[in-house]
């Protein structure tokens, strides 16, 4: 498959902030790391060689972003300043790292793809820039922010609590007609090491669904660990679902 390492200058960010893509044409996914994870994790764990299919058919590029975690949602120290920095790397993903995407594949509706602490930014992509994604693809995340900001709310963990910001917005309204035709699919496994997990993701559905949205819910058995192993088997079948389910909007540029 095509692979190319890239750096870019964030103007957001203050720094010049790594990635790698994967493949050329077809739908853009942009690929958030777990919480200790870099560019290069899904690399390493494999989870490129399980896409491998959909990347060499060109059906989708892969981009691997990198993460701040230590800075943001897994650092320590003051709460506002580190949902800045998570607001920063947002509007990174959304804006800068965004335009990558439109070079390699223009005009293609993209897709957001994360385990672990990265689902839970690719469910923000999707729910915060319907204008630039029409979905995602999330396992085993946790969605409420008070889970890494502590119970302190105020205006940036707002935005980044999907727990807090889906029961304000307003029925009819501009945001949940934009969201009404996301591909949102949610998954986490049954084991005890995914009991949180599972809470949060089921909780999420439920938000969803009360303001008449659709997420696709897919719970895996009593032996689904919180690991690398299932989720290379979730993934592929997973995207796959998302894939079609986006079809009919998504501009195809498979060399």
């Amino acid at each position: 498959m095509q692979t190319q390492y890239q750096k870019l200058f964030s103007h957001y960010l203050h720094r010049e902030m790594e990635f790698k893509r994967y493949g050329e044409g077809g739908v853009p996914c942009l690929v958030l790391p777990t919480g200790g994870g870099r560019f290069y994790e899904w690399e390493d764990a494999g989870m490129t060689g399980a896409l491998a299919s959909l990347i060499e058919a060109g059906r989708v590029t892969l981009f691997c972003a990198d993460g701040i975690y230590g800075e943001s949602w897994l650092g320590s120290g003051e709460t506002r300043r580190r949902a800045e920095m998570q607001e920063r790397w947002h509007a990174y993903l959304c804006e800068e790292l965004f335009a990558e995407l439109q070079k390699h594949c223009p005009g293609a509706s993209a897709l957001a793809l994360g385990c672990d602490l990265g689902a839970a930014e690719a469910v923000l992509l999707a729910l915060r820039a319907p204008e630039r994604f029409a979905g995602c693809v999330a396992l085993s995340g946790r969605y409420d922010a008070a889970a890494y900001f502590g119970t302190k709310k105020d205006d940036l963990v707002f935005r980044n609590d999907p727990m807090l910001f889906l029961p304000a917005l307003p029925a009819g309204g501009p945001q949940l007609a934009a969201l009404a035709g996301q591909a949102l699919w949610l998954c986490a496994g049954q084991a005890p090491d995914e009991a949180e997990a599972l809470a949060s993701t089921q909780a999420l559905a439920k938000a969803l669904q009360s303001k008449g949205l659709t997420p696709q819910l897919d719970i895996w058995g009593f032996d689904v660990t919180h690991n690398w192993p299932w989720w290379k088997k979730q993934m592929p079948y997973l995207l796959e679902k998302a894939l079609a389910e986006i079809a009919p909007n998504a501009v195809q540029n498979a060399p």
